[in-house]
């Protein structure tokens, strides 16, 4: 219908799927490369990540096939990519913690946000090779800010400890990296800040 973004109920075509009408389709947007907090020159992406937008279904098979919006949570658009959809095994979460201490930093925040409140999901740069599993919970702290000094003379600086703001529950676990969801917090957790093992307190 000439718009530049699609919703709910709305009509799309695509290209690259040989699947017969009924197949549905995850939509995501294209992937995005995700870098360690650590690596300030950014050489080497941990991972790519790619935004999910909705389902759809095809409704007429040929080239292009056409697809009818099923659901969508964000817009949907062109060159946003179709994932075929598989059924979800379902995990029981026991919330503990580590058998060993792990931290590291905050990678991203969920949806594109530089920071996040409770109940949002974040990716952390740790996962299954740095001993992460389902279930594991974490503390958040937040990184202390370098400060100039004025009780003495000059510009002698000072970097103020990290403090603990709140706690984030694995449910998640790739090979370099974890998806957590944020549980309770006492300010907004950012884009790389620390979190260490525990949390159960």
């Amino acid at each position: 219908e000439g718009r530049l973004f699609l919703g709910r109920g709305d009509t799309a075509y695509a290209r690259g799927t040989a699947d017969g009408v009924g197949t549905s389709f995850n939509v995501f947007r294209p992937a995005r490369p995700l870098y360690d907090p650590d690596d300030t020159e950014r050489r080497r992406p941990i991972a790519y990540e790619a935004f999910y937008l909705g389902t759809a279904r095809i409704t007429r098979g040929g080239d292009p096939v056409t697809l009818r919006v099923v659901d969508s949570v964000q817009e949907i658009g062109v060159g946003d990519r179709l994932v075929p959809s598989e059924r979800v095994p379902l995990i029981n979460y026991v919330p503990r913690r580590a058998d060993k201490p792990i931290e590291g930093r905050i990678v991203s925040v969920y949806e594109g946000v530089q920071q996040a409140g409770t109940q949002r999901i974040v990716t952390i740069n740790r996962g299954q090779r740095d001993g992460v599993e389902v279930g594991h919970v974490f503390s958040l702290m937040e990184t202390g800010a370098t400060v100039r000094d004025r009780t003495v003379p000059g510009t002698q600086t000072v970097k103020l400890p990290d403090e603990p703001i709140g706690h984030m529950f694995v449910f998640r676990v790739f090979d370099g990296i974890s998806y957590a969801l944020v549980m309770r917090l006492t300010k907004p957790v950012a884009i790389g800040d620390r979190f260490v093992s525990g949390g159960l307190d």
